[in-house]
């Protein structure tokens, strides 16, 4: 599809499909080498009509949202079973979200925490993102 059109993108795209969430929606990852070929395909195809096996979808190109948290080290001590319950209530809540905590290296002090979150689904995101702003 992305190839379709001569001279439409900068780059040859890379696409990866990872399996399908429980409701059977499949996300495809559309990887380009110039942010403006984001632009450009979001504009030519969104929302266009495609056909699969026995019918057909909208198309929906959403370019992938990430968000950081970063938590202090005073503050990753003090509420880290918050942290941890709410990393999971993400996880299980929001299946089109992925999160991850990665704790800083630093030998024998108190170490600050990065969360990422990321995905393709805004609402959610911000569900995410809003969870850890009431966590105190």
């Amino acid at each position: 599809m992305f190839l379709s059109t001569k001279d439409l993108f900068r780059s040859i795209s890379d696409c990866q499909i990872p399996s399908s969430t429980p409701d059977g929606t499949v996300t495809a990852l559309v990887f380009f080498n110039y942010p403006i070929d984001i632009t450009t395909a979001i504009k030519t195809y969104d929302n266009q009509v495609i056909q699969l096996f026995k019918g057909s979808s909208n198309l929906r190109l959403i370019p992938s949202i990430a968000h950081e948290i970063f938590i202090n080290a005073a503050l990753t001590k003090t509420i880290s079973d918050k942290i941890k319950q709410a990393i999971q209530y993400i996880r299980e809540k929001y299946k089109r979200v992925y999160i991850k905590a990665v704790h800083s290296e630093k030998s024998g002090k108190a170490t600050t925490m990065k969360i990422f979150i990321d995905g393709d689904d805004i609402q959610h995101i911000i569900a995410a993102k809003n969870t850890f702003d009431t966590l105190t």
